[in-house]
């Protein structure tokens, strides 16, 4: 191969690349999981929007600080998933949550928090959430749990 078709050679795998990456972000772009992060915390929201931010597919459409205020960003902003924290004051996640999956059926919710335990967990299945995910708990888990919510997956008994 001689020099010149060696460049060309490498110019067109570069294109095909660049053609690939466009196709392959259009995608993306196109088929977002919209998310709405709900937590009383700034920092822990900061957090949120910077790890999932960082998703292809993963679009951070709002940030709220209570339930109240998850419930108008969710009708305003109608996301595909609600990440909402089990405790807050006010109108907690549970009470929130409940309020949510009555007013928008199609309204996905997933529960964050510190408080892993069985009561919490029935009691987000009983509010309505899809799946639970302990704070401590690594973010690739959370990640998958969200995909799988968004995509209406079966969540296993552990997701609960």
């Amino acid at each position: 191969m001689t020099e010149r078709s060696s460049e060309a050679s490498a110019r067109t795998i570069r294109q095909q690349d660049s053609a690939e990456r466009s196709k392959n972000h259009s995608w993306w772009v196109s088929n977002s999981i919209r998310l709405l992060l709900v937590d009383i915390e700034p920092l822990v929201r900061r957090g949120l929007r910077m790890r999932l931010g960082s998703e292809p597919d993963f679009d951070v459409v709002g940030e709220a600080g209570s339930g109240e205020e998850a419930i108008a960003l969710a009708t305003e902003l109608e996301p595909d998933v609600v990440l909402l924290d089990v405790r807050m004051p006010g109108m907690g996640g549970l009470l929130a949550a409940r309020a949510l999956c009555a007013e928008r059926g199609d309204c996905r919710v997933v529960m964050l928090s510190l408080h892993d335990d069985v009561s919490t967990r029935r009691a987000a299945e009983e509010a309505g959430a899809c799946a639970f995910v302990g704070k401590q708990e690594g973010s690739e888990r959370l990640v998958r749990v969200i995909r799988n919510v968004a995509q209406d997956y079966e969540i296993g008994p552990q997701d609960r």
